[in-house]
């Protein structure tokens, strides 16, 4: 699965080692759907004049037939990070339960 990033210039050096462990540790769950998926995280950092920043993520999959989006934001990265890949996770879910409901009924 290729995954596109977009904004990693925004990111510190410790934010890119967190992104690359957290993704390494939730594709395998993401990719089970398709091996022909692209994703793309969108990547903002809002900065304050304080000491924290507020990330916001967002996540488009697309594997055909699927299209997939899912946000999250939060004040720490890690956090942000997994959210938003547990909403795609669930997207995922209910999108393949629907598909399979629907074979079932035919």
């Amino acid at each position: 699965m290729a995954i596109k990033f977009v904004g990693l210039n925004e990111l510190s050096d410790t934010e890119n080692s967190i992104l690359n462990r957290i993704c390494k540790s939730s594709m395998p769950k993401i990719e089970r759907t398709s091996k022909k998926a692209n994703l793309t995280l969108i990547i903002k950092k809002h900065e304050k004049e304080g000491a924290k920043a507020k990330f916001s993520l967002a996540a488009n999959m697309n594997a055909p037939p699927l299209i997939l989006k899912a946000k999250s934001d939060d004040w720490d990265f890690a956090t942000a990070l997994h959210k938003v890949f547990d909403k795609l996770e669930i997207e995922i879910s209910k999108k393949e339960k629907k598909r399979r409901q629907k074979t079932v009924t035919v």
